[in-house]
């Protein structure tokens, strides 16, 4: 029973837990050290204590319990009193856990010796993190499963899920063993409350705003420090429609939600996937093979800023740390993470399956937090020149180039899996409007006969170099028509060799900048 008997600490953690959040005094119970110093006390004052005691038994959990407890602690007292000895020790707790639970620390002025203690003690429980609640939270779980099989309560099919070792039990269930077992059930439920909402915990381990950081596309916007937003969990296999639908109004509102989190396709990575250590970790870096086993390569899955789950079969529970830098070995194509955090990741080693638990990039999941945009109202149909929010951090010079409509090689409209349209807008969108302009016959558009390239089919070859002056000084042209680029600084018009048609390479410069757009296109110089 020894694992029953290491849970009255982890109890105590607990409780002592919810009553500094309540701002609550604590008990003897609660600071169970104290308990062993205060023997002088009680015996000296029994009779006082007993007295504060026993107008306290009608609101008792279990007065019946804690009368005869009372009574019992009068036995054990006037049987030691002329003990040199301090009876006091670590089991007396549990022999009179709802006296103790009862005592208010600070009845009595402690001493300095025990206000030390108190001290030490509430803020080491203040200051609480995840890891913390798992670590009480298991405790809890192995006594009750051990409780459970001792009465002869234990469950086959639990035990061989969870990997447990069945109890020989010693004697039937009676109503005492109910209590202290749902006493225990209630420990776990009041960690699972804890773990299900992590602002609750100041040291919560898992950083809620790491995913949303590290997706951000525009680094002005600053998740953690908003005022525009309010945080909220999102449940385990809900989309982000239902979230808008929960506290925007609206499912159609989602996109809201995805723009202020930085998300992009498929948005929600619940799964992951997990690299393992191909050597021992070291300080503060780890190191994952260039490719998984399918042979995508693993570089593209890491990121700066990017939040990992180390994992080891030798340490209990998963570890956070950020991505703080990325290099790949030469020849071998290792890759070298160096992460945030103490430099002791030596304890992840290959001989414990050391890995890293990842999840796709510019997604969230249940693990974090996400933010809802507040203050905002369904998008009006009128056409605004508002400045994107993907544009905010971007030169001037590609903000003048616009946000259009992506189109695909085929110059088809481009479509993302989620069935939006995509969008083109920097120096994709600078190539593509010249693609656009160059892949369009001169007099093709009624309404706008200079717009694209002359038209070249079916003239002869013999005198390349007049053709090579014509397209040169029409691509010149069309540049020059289009404000948002300044000139073409480099143009160079070849044969393609084996094939009736003309290789182009130009690059561009956008205006007001020294930025340079390259583009490569043929032309066929034979009529299809």
């Amino acid at each position: 029973m020894a694992a029953i008997t290491d849970i009255s600490s982890a109890s105590a953690d607990l409780r002592l837990w919810f009553k500094l959040q309540n701002k609550e005094q604590p008990t003897l119970g609660d600071v169970q050290t104290l308990i062993t110093l205060r023997w002088v006390y009680f015996r000296d004052n029994w009779a006082a204590i007993k007295q504060k005691l026993e107008v306290k038994i009608p609101t008792s959990d279990d007065p019946n319990t804690f009368a005869s407890q009372i009574e019992d602690l009068e036995f054990f007292i006037g049987v030691n009193r002329n003990n040199s000895n301090n009876p006091f020790n670590s089991t007396t707790y549990d022999r009179f856990n709802f006296v103790f639970d009862s005592l208010i620390v600070n009845t009595i002025a402690p001493t300095a010796q025990e206000t030390a203690i108190v001290t030490a003690g509430t803020n080491r429980v203040q200051n609480f993190g995840r890891n913390d609640f798992l670590r009480i939270r298991q405790s809890l779980v192995d006594a009750r499963d051990l409780y459970a099989g001792t009465v002869s309560g234990s469950d086959a099919t639990y035990d061989a899920i969870y990997g447990k070792s069945s109890v020989v039990g010693l004697r039937a269930a009676n109503a005492y063993d109910v209590q202290q077992m749902k006493g225990i059930q209630d420990g776990i439920r009041a960690c699972d409350y804890v773990l299900s909402n992590p602002t609750m915990l100041p040291t919560y381990t898992i950083d809620p705003f790491a995913l949303a950081r590290s997706n951000a596309n525009n680094p002005n916007y600053l998740v953690n420090s908003s005022n525009d937003g309010i945080l909220a969990q999102l449940r385990y296999g809900e989309s982000l429609a239902n979230v808008a639908n929960r506290y925007l109004g609206s499912a159609d509102r989602w996109m809201e939600i995805a723009i202020a989190n930085g998300l992009k396709p498929p948005y929600i990575d619940e799964t992951g996937e997990t690299l393992a250590l191909t050597a021992n970790g070291s300080g503060n870096q780890i190191s994952v093979a260039a490719a998984d086993i399918s042979g995508v390569e693993n570089i593209n899955k890491l990121a700066i800023g990017q939040p990992v789950f180390l994992r080891s079969t030798t340490l209990p529970f998963d570890e956070q740390r950020s991505v703080t830098n990325i290099s790949v070995v030469p020849v071998s194509g290792e890759i070298i993470v160096t992460l945030d955090g103490a430099s002791d990741l030596d304890r992840f080693t290959t001989a414990d399956s050391a890995l890293i638990q990842i999840y796709k990039l510019n997604t969230i999941n249940s693990k974090f937090l996400i933010m809802i945009p507040t203050g905002t109202s369904p998008k009006s149909a009128i056409v605004s020149n508002e400045e994107p929010w993907f544009l905010r951090t971007k030169a001037s010079d590609l903000k003048q180039v616009g946000v259009d409509l992506a189109l695909d090689e085929n110059n088809d409209l481009a479509w993302l899996p989620t069935g939006d349209l995509s969008l083109s807008y920097g120096l994709n969108n600078a190539a593509q409007a010249l693609r656009i302009k160059f892949s369009v016959e001169r007099g093709e558009l009624q309404r706008s006969p200079e717009f694209g390239l002359v038209n070249i089919i079916g003239r002869k070859m013999n005198d390349f170099t007049a053709l090579q002056r014509t397209l040169t000084t029409n691509i010149v042209q069309v540049v020059k028509r289009d404000s948002r680029f300044s000139e073409v600084t480099s143009i160079n018009i070849s044969r393609l060799t084996g094939a009736s048609g003309i290789l182009v390479n130009l690059v561009v410069r956008l205006s007001g900048s020294g930025t340079n757009v390259p583009l490569t296109f043929k032309i066929n110089t034979q009529q299809e």
